[in-house]
């Protein structure tokens, strides 16, 4: 009996706050909701942030996960410090002016250096694309805006139908609204919690009707003036089945950022290479790696050698 009431009490609760929002609802047309989502969200212009970043590239047989130390800056600069195993292994240190890039391993003391541009001529399959994450890091909107919206039906599909089954249980009243296009053009879609106006999913479709990227949002955080930020991030690519998952802990936003946290120092011997043959290692490689070298440290003890280092700066002037 007792679990009858309290499922009767469930399902008369969620009707009751779907009627309410249908309620606030009349009369708004999808452009004014869609205004309304993108407002709420913290376009930022800088941020410092640190947490966890989780990369599945399966068709690369690449697999990783990080701590990450992130600060990014509009127009163009980006950097990301990354270890993992605990903090035994520092991954990659990456900075990014402009069309500018420096991607540092530490481990191997090699330094892949030069432009975004040719990352992009180069037509090359790598798991981190910089500029697509400094976009995503700061809820650029830009690109949103301006644009025509239609309320449509969900997509088909086991991921969404999975995803609206889960949004029901959380008592969300969700909506899907389509950029208006002609027949052949590409367009974006959108998943909106009409509860709250925060934007759950993003979707870019191809002209051929095919889903090129998704970006899914949650626990969303008032970080200044009523604006709300997403402290966890899945980032999607079917075709390359790729993602990327990004989990903020710490967050500072829209403060002024000294130079100097886009210079880089490396060691003195460090090798310099072109950034078309950057290459991360995986978490399988990295803990294979580790493992050796614990296993050869027992048989050698020769004291460390000091390693000086000197400053090598991405930062313009």
């Amino acid at each position: 009996m007792k679990v009858f009431k309290w499922t009767l009490l469930f399902v008369m609760t969620a009707l009751l706050t779907a009627g309410c929002e249908d309620v606030s609802r009349q009369g708004e047309t999808a452009g004014e909701t869609v205004n309304k989502v993108l407002a709420r969200r913290a376009t930022l212009s800088s941020m410092q942030a640190t947490g966890t970043m989780r990369i599945t590239d399966p068709v690369n047989q690449f697999f990783l996960g990080v701590n990450i130390d992130v600060v990014a800056q509009k127009p163009a600069q980006l950097r990301i410090v990354a270890d993992k195993l605990g903090g035994r292994i520092q991954a990659f240190d990456i900075v990014v002016v402009d069309d500018d890039i420096l991607f540092y391993i530490p481990r191997k003391k090699v330094l892949f250096q030069g432009k975004l541009s040719e990352l992009t001529q180069s037509k090359r399959n790598i798991s981190i694309e910089p500029s697509e994450i400094l976009s995503h890091l700061l809820q650029d909107t830009e690109i949103l805006a301006g644009r025509a919206w239609k309320k449509v039906e969900s997509p088909s599909g086991v991921a969404s139908i999975v995803g609206e089954s889960l949004r029901f249980l959380r008592m969300q009243k969700t909506i899907w609204f389509e950029e208006i296009h002609n027949e052949g053009e590409g367009f974006f879609r959108m998943l909106v919690d009409t509860k709250t106006n925060d934007l759950l999913t993003l979707q870019k479709i191809d002209s051929k009707g095919e889903l090129m990227y998704e970006e899914s949002y949650s626990l969303y955080e008032s970080v200044r003036q009523g604006k709300v930020f997403p402290y966890k991030m899945l980032l999607s690519w079917p075709s390359e089945q790729k993602t990327i998952a990004v989990r903020i802990k710490k967050l500072k936003v829209n403060r002024r950022i000294d130079p100097s946290k886009f210079a880089l120092e490396v060691d003195e011997n460090v090798r310099t290479k072109s950034i078309l043959d950057a290459k991360i290692e995986g978490d399988k490689e990295s803990a294979d790696k580790v493992e050796a070298e614990q296993i050869g440290k027992a048989g050698d003890e020769k004291p460390a050698q000091d390693v000086s280092t000197k400053p090598l700066s991405a930062a313009h002037e």
